[in-house]
């Protein structure tokens, strides 16, 4: 009994956190659109500036509710790896849309993109290691899986 209040508590508490980082994500998102606002860019540049400067704050409340869902599976005992799927996949998301926005912004404000696989790389590495862990997050969470329902591993 209480493991299960102290995974509640744990629990309230990112959910807590999850509130907190939502807000903080509002505040960033209008303290940029303030600053960014002086400099008269666009205005497809100006929601870009603020989706990049509240990002971070976004991915922390997206993490933060994903951690609260692994406690609750976890103490309860019904933790199958899915959820870490979720948060590889939040990680995906994340690295793809911070790439998109740094690219976006840079062509944006007249700069020139070229397509070497150097450039390329330099914009797109992170998101490249993001799904490459998730693949192999997911592949490990299915072998997993596939162990437990069947008694087999790897297809031995």
């Amino acid at each position: 009994m209480r493991e299960n209040a102290d995974a509640a508590m744990g629990s309230s508490l990112l959910w807590a956190f999850t509130i907190f980082f939502s807000i903080f994500a509002l505040a960033e998102g209008w303290r940029v659109y303030g600053v960014a606002m002086d400099s008269y860019p666009g205005a497809l540049e100006l929601v870009l500036l603020v989706l990049q400067g509240a990002l971070a704050w976004i991915v922390l409340a997206f993490l933060a509710f994903a951690l609260s869902l692994l406690v609750l599976r976890w103490k309860r005992g019904t933790f199958s790896g899915r959820t870490l799927q979720i948060i590889a996949f939040g990680i995906v998301i994340w690295t793809l849309a911070s790439a998109t926005l740094r690219v976006s912004l840079k062509v944006l404000q007249g700069q020139e993109y070229g397509f070497e696989p150097s450039q390329i790389w330099a914009d797109w590495d992170l998101a490249f290691w993001a799904i490459l862990g998730f693949w192999i997050v997911r592949t490990i969470v299915r072998s997993a899986a596939e162990r437990d329902e069947t008694g087999r591993y790897w297809g031995i």
